[in-house]
């Protein structure tokens, strides 16, 4: 990545993955500091061996949304705070300890997800489309995409949920 390409921009997607080279980590941090952002969107994706504390810190520390699934929090929670925790507690426990996150998207795969808006105190969850799963290949990203492109259109997180729902089942 590089620190030339970073227009004024509605949000600033990043996560742990583009986070594997010390080039990236620097040019992220380097954009990060440099930059305002309205909204920063940060996908967790926990995939051994291209996470660490480091990366995982950096995307809660700048994340005004952050997108994690359930299969992944145990390991997140192990990281950072030596436990694993379920989903509930450890969502509570991150957003407690990084008040920047506004909401907390958390995919349950077969069983839907949930978005929990920490401003308000609201959880809004949707069920699963039952589909007949080809590939999972990008669900997650079509998901965070989705939600991402409804909620910066129409503030609205039912709406975004919902979108994010039917598209990932598409993708599915």
């Amino acid at each position: 990545i590089s620190c030339d390409v970073a227009p004024d921009c509605d949000a600033f997607v990043f996560g742990t993955l583009i986070q594997r080279s010390e080039h990236n980590r620097r040019t992220l941090q380097q954009l990060i500091d440099r930059e305002h952002f309205r909204e920063v969107f940060c996908d967790l994706n926990i995939r051994p061996p291209h996470y660490d504390a480091e990366s995982v810190e950096r995307c809660l520390r700048h994340a005004t949304m952050l997108k994690v699934s359930r299969e992944e929090l145990p390991a997140v929670t192990q990281l950072l705070y030596g436990e694993s925790l379920g989903t509930d507690a450890a969502v509570a426990r991150l957003c407690t300890d990084h008040s920047n996150i506004r909401l907390c998207l958390v995919t349950l795969d077969s069983d839907g997800a949930f978005v929990y808006d920490t401003r308000t105190g609201k959880t809004y969850r949707r069920p699963a489309k039952p589909v007949n799963v080809v590939s999972t290949v990008g669900a997650g990203d079509s998901f965070g995409a989705a939600f991402l492109t409804t909620y910066l259109r129409t503030k609205d997180v039912d709406a975004a949920l919902q979108r994010a729902v039917e598209v990932s089942a598409f993708v599915v």
